[in-house]
This record gives C-alpha cells, sequence and structure tokens, in this order.
C-alpha cells in the first residue's frame, strides 16, 4: 500500500489527491495530512516510511520554516522518499520536484502517479479505499460500503451514509478489527471528484489574477514555468523574470507614462525582454484610455505580453511581421516555426490547461491571422481586447526598432507605421493611443 503524506491546510486538495489515486489503481494508496508546520514537523520527527511527500502553497504557518526544512532532511538525504509540491521553496531544487501552483488538477495528478510509478488501472462498479481516507472528513459526501465475500458471491454492505458525521473512534473501530479497506460507489466518486476539480480551478484562477500590486503577478510566473519547459526554456525563462520585475516595479512606483517609457527604453536588455515589458505597458496604458469594462483585462493583456515571443529565438524573428519578411529568415525550419508559433503557444497553453480563453485568443491572434498561422496585413481580432493587443504589441515593436536604429524617438513616425495595420474598427481605439504618446512627446520624451 503506497504511502503518500500531504502537508497543506487545502482540504480540497487533499480529499481530491486522495480520491484520484485510489480511483485511477487498485493500490490502495494511503494518504495522511497535515495542516501546518508545527504538525508536519511532529509527524515527519516520527521517521514513518513515505513514498512521497507533497508540500503544497497553502500551509498553516504556526511554525518555523527552517525547522520544517530539518525534519524533511532525512527523507530527502534517503533519497527513497520522492519529494515534490507546489510550495517555491522547491524552486530550483535538485531533491524536489516542484509544480506551479497553477497547474491544473489533473496535471498535479498525473505528476504524483508518475513519483509514485502507478498506472492507471480500468475503474470498476466499487473503488477499494484505506479506511484512513475517512479522516479527511467530518460529514461524509459519499456511502461507504463494506464487502462481504462467500463461496459463490461477493456483496457489498452500507455502514455510513452520505451525511454521516464522524468521529475518530468511528474508524477506529474498524481499524481494530483489521478492516482497513473500504468501498465507495464509483459514480458517487466521479461526481464529487468533479466538484472538487471545478472548486480548486476556480480557486487557482483567482489566484493567477493578482489585483493588488500588479496585473498578472502570478500569472507571469506561471508564465516562466511553462516556459523552460520548451525548447528556448532558459533564455527565456529568465528574461520573463527579468522583464516583469521592471515592469512591476515602473507600475508600482506610478510615475508619468512618458518618464515610465523612457526608464524601460533604458534598460541594457535585449529585444524579448523590452517587448514583452513594452508591450505590458502601452496595453495598460491603452486599456485605461478607454476605459471598458473588463476586470480581468489587465491581467490577461500581462500575460499575453510575456506569452507572445514564446518559440521565437532571436531578435531577426522577433521582428518579423509580414508573411514577406518571414522569407527573410535563412533557416527554412524557423520559418515553419515562426510561421507556426501563435498557433504552437495558443496550443501549448490549452495542453498545460491554462483556463483563460481570452488569454488565448490574444496569443493566437496577435498577428492579425484568427488561426494563430502566418501574418495578416492589418488588426483581425475576435475581441475588442485582441484589437488593443494587437495595437499595443505592434506600437511597441515600432518605438524600439526606431529607438535601436535612431537612438532617438520620432513619436509621430512610430504612430504612422502602426497606423499601416488599424483598419476602420480600430479608429477611436488609435486615436487613444495617438493622445497617450503625443501627450508623452510634447512633455517627458
Amino acid at each position: 500500500m503506497p504511502s503518500v503524506l500531504l502537508l497543506s491546510n487545502d482540504d480540497s486538495l487533499v480529499q481530491y489527491v486522495d480520491l484520484c489515486l485510489n480511483q485511477a489503481t487498485q493500490a490502495n494508496v494511503h494518504v495522511t495530512c497535515c495542516q501546518s508546520i508545527q504538525e508536519s514537523c511532529e509527524r515527519l520527527q516520527l521517521n514513518k516510511d513515505y513514498d512521497l511527500i507533497f508540500l503544497g502553497h497553502r500551509i498553516d504557518q504556526d511554525g518555523c520554516k527552517q525547522e520544517l526544512a530539518k525534519c524533511l532532511a532525512p527523507y530527502i538525504e534517503s533519497k527513497t522518499t520522492k519529494i515534490c509540491g507546489t510550495n517555491k521553496a522547491f524552486q530550483d531544487k535538485e531533491w524536489a520536484r516542484y509544480y506551479h501552483q497553477a497547474e491544473t488538477p489533473t496535471k498535479l495528478i498525473g505528476h504524483i502517479l508518475q513519483e509514485l510509478c502507478l498506472i492507471r488501472e480500468e475503474g470498476e462498479e466499487y473503488l477499494s479505499v484505506p479506511f484512513s481516507s475517512l479522516s479527511h472528513y467530518t460529514h461524509l459526501p459519499f456511502n461507504c460500503y463494506l464487502k462481504l465475500q462467500n463461496e459463490q458471491n461477493s456483496k457489498f454492505v452500507k455502514v455510513f451514509r452520505q451525511g454521516d458525521y464522524l468521529e475518530d473512534s468511528d474508524i477506529e473501530k474498524y481499524l481494530e478489527k483489521n478492516i482497513i479497506c473500504f468501498y465507495l460507489k464509483a459514480s458517487e466518486v466521479e461526481r464529487i471528484i468533479e466538484a472538487l476539480y471545478l472548486e480548486m480551478l476556480e480557486r487557482a484562477n483567482q489566484d493567477l489574477v493578482v489585483l493588488g500590486e500588479c496585473p498578472g503577478s502570478e500569472g507571469v510566473d506561471y508564465c516562466q514555468y511553462l516556459l523552460r519547459r520548451i525548447g528556448v526554456e532558459t533564455a527565456h525563462g529568465e528574461a520573463v523574470k527579468k522583464a516583469f520585475s521592471t515592469f512591476k516595479e515602473i507600475v508600482k512606483n506610478g510615475k508619468d507614462k512618458g518618464h515610465s517609457i523612457q526608464e524601460l527604453l533604458s534598460q541594457k536588455q535585449g529585444l524579448f525582454y523590452k517587448h514583452s515589458s513594452m508591450s505590458a505597458l502601452m496595453a495598460l496604458y491603452l486599456l485605461e484610455a478607454a476605459k471598458w469594462n473588463l476586470p480581468e483585462g489587465p491581467e490577461t493583456l500581462a500575460l499575453a505580453s510575456y506569452f507572445q515571443n514564446m518559440y521565437l529565438i532571436g531578435d531577426q524573428e522577433i521582428r518579423v511581421r509580414s508573411d514577406m519578411e518571414l522569407k527573410n529568415l535563412p533557416d527554412s525550419q524557423r520559418r515553419i516555426v515562426v510561421q507556426n508559433h501563435a498557433r504552437m503557444t495558443e496550443v501549448f497553453l490549452l495542453e498545460n490547461d491554462v483556463p483563460n480563453i481570452e488569454l488565448l485568443r490574444l496569443v493566437r491572434e496577435q498577428h492579425g491571422s484568427n488561426t494563430g498561422v502566418g501574418f495578416g496585413e492589418a488588426i483581425a481580432s475576435g475581441s475588442k481586447l485582441s484589437s488593443l493587443f494587437q495595437l499595443s504589441s505592434n506600437f511597441s515593436l515600432n518605438l524600439l526598432d526606431q529607438n535601436e536604429r535612431d537612438h532617438e524617438l520620432d513619436m509621430r513616425q512610430v504612430l504612422e507605421k502602426t497606423k499601416a495595420i488599424v483598419t476602420g474598427r480600430e479608429e477611436k481605439l488609435y486615436q487613444s493611443l495617438e493622445d497617450i504618446v503625443l501627450s508623452m512627446e510634447l512633455s517627458e520624451v
């Protein structure tokens, strides 16, 4: 019977992991939970054997983190217990697997199954679950059965009903009789898992939307986490981290627009870094001017800005904005990647269960193509936020190109070049952009 220790105060996570592991396999996975640092330390000091220890990003802070690390040390050194979790203390640690907190519940279960070397099996009508799993509930969300078997057949007898209140003694009386497993109806488990999944997914979405210090803070951290998992992972992952730090400081400081743009331009960083942050900054300014009632707009625009250049590995590739410019790339294989990178990014986000539908649209349509393949001659979009993002991204790239080429800024020239992609639908938006930019030129830049 595999043994898992979950260090987390997230009841939904504990219940979800327990049910999913026992639903997916016939291994009768024993899941123990500790909700606080102090409780975790006390449990770990018992030196019990665990196949896997999972440290979540939610845990009651009633003790010293260093003490928890000290208690984990013997398990790390033994190399027989898998250490993993969503706690950021595990980032970049060789002895642990770090999973971002925005990973969907299904992805998380897949990771844990892989760590335990368990294989999914075809489900039966009834699932066998360790009796200790009942300790995760005060009121049962399901009916519980015992399996009685004779020489001819077997039958399932209900011992606890859905809604029953359980005390430790209710569980112990069965354990004392050496009855270590009970049974659940598979159909009931499916229903409960689905409800827990939706609850956890909604909370994960809320965690990604940080409305306080800066739009999309946690989301950009997830962006970096995902970037590390593709071919250009290291360089772009670090660029995202550095670029967002600058962007966050600029937004936090609340300086005037012209000063903020100049500050970003002065950064001694590459085009990937500057284009990401300039797009995010200009998009926020433009959204503010448009006065649209889109509560998640700032976060979505910030994330799209940092995802937009995924799979691109050089400045020349980032600068491609037409099919003609695409032909100038010398490497035929790279031309295919650049031509399809917007669609590839959308697919990558879908495969990683990123739930923001508008974000998927923004990265797919970023070049004026509603399929995410190739480059349109003008803005083409399925939403006004997508139009705004294309305008902001294009303007930012034009501005950066001119600054690098001429080492000075002619805002009217940059605007004129940007206007080439504007259609009648975006005239009002473009006018707002022009008002923002020219006011900066006249006073600050």
